[in-house]
């Protein structure tokens, strides 16, 4: 891409936006867990705890985030090429803004082997540690806030800490 540099600035204002609206806040949410010592992070169970308890609420987060993301508007900018729209009318419909689909066809079982790779849904912590989730949570584990989370998150810790 050719032109100044100050082209990067609303990118860079996107960031920093997600960064104060919620990024910046689960970061620091982490520290000040580490800072009560409610989070030992040199512990491994504990860190897959924290990823059991509270990778289902920041998946819904940053789906939010996405969602956002692909509604904005972008500005159409004369002297860069750049096409203005809302990136989810532009990618379903690229006829309306006269460029090309650039959809490629792909074999199923290409598309198959992606999934089991790269599925939303992939473990992101151990089976056992989920399985001590669900012993602790008899009621089922279905996280809806970081406030379920942590609760879950010190019960599990709680449980491991009295038993091991």
């Amino acid at each position: 891409m050719q032109g100044k540099r100050s082209a990067n600035q609303r990118i860079e204002a996107f960031w920093s936006k997600l960064r104060q609206g919620g990024g910046g806040w689960w970061i620091n949410y982490f520290k000040d867990l580490k800072d009560c010592g409610i989070f030992n992070d040199s512990d491994p169970l504990h860190g897959e705890c924290l990823k059991v308890c509270f990778i289902p609420v920041l998946r819904k987060e940053l789906r939010l985030v996405t969602d956002l993301w692909n509604s904005h508007t972008i500005l159409t900018r004369k002297g860069f090429d750049v096409q203005g729209g809302k990136p989810d009318v532009m990618f379903l419909t690229p006829q309306l803004y006269a460029t090309c689909d650039y959809l490629i066809q792909v074999e199923r079982e290409d598309v198959q082997a992606c999934s089991e790779l790269y599925a939303e849904n992939c473990r992101d912590y151990s089976v056992e540690m989920e399985e001590i989730a669900d012993l602790v949570f008899l009621l089922g584990r279905n996280q809806k806030n970081e406030e379920e989370s942590i609760r879950l998150f010190c019960s599990i810790t709680s449980y491991i800490d009295s038993t091991f």
